[in-house]
């Protein structure tokens, strides 16, 4: 069950969504691996698909999950808060199961596959966070070809 928190960031998103659940007019929506390439690359931390472009070999296998773009949920965002009746809750993500491995993998790169216990003091994570009736906008690949891009682009005026 999406309830059962494996973590205490997981307890508190719980919370949060029982606080959210109580109040009218409230949205709550839930993407779970949100792939982007940040405009400026000194503020905040590297995203996946940033970390893997970088050439970060080691990618997790063995834990699964929904895969949306940045653009895309702040499209789901805007059309959310903007929406007469909104849904209560909505999963931003495809409705198919990927891993970090797998993206590095359809994004061409030479990665090797580990295990998520493989990373000394990591958080716990679910197994699997996949959405079967998740809202997207862009297409996976087309989702990784503009995250290439981004990437590109911003390599290109860094050097």
């Amino acid at each position: 069950s999406m309830l059962n928190a494996v973590n205490a960031y997981g307890r508190q998103k719980v919370e949060a969504e029982r606080i959210i659940k109580r109040r009218a007019n409230s949205i709550i929506i839930r993407p779970t691996v949100v792939l982007g390439v940040r405009p400026d690359p000194s503020i905040g931390r590297a995203n996946p698909i940033e970390q893997m472009l970088a050439g970060q070999r080691k990618q997790v296998s063995d834990r699964f999950f929904s895969v949306s773009f940045a653009p895309d949920v702040a499209a789901c965002i805007w059309a959310a808060a903007t929406a007469k009746n909104p849904h209560r809750i909505i999963h931003a993500g495809t409705p198919f199961r990927t891993s970090r491995y797998k993206i590095a993998c359809d994004l061409g790169l030479d990665v090797e596959p580990v295990s998520h216990d493989s990373f000394i003091g990591i958080a716990a994570r679910p197994y699997d966070t996949t959405y079967r009736d998740g809202e997207y906008r862009s297409g996976y690949m087309d989702g990784l070809t503009a995250c290439r891009a981004a990437w590109e682009a911003r390599e290109a005026v860094a050097a």
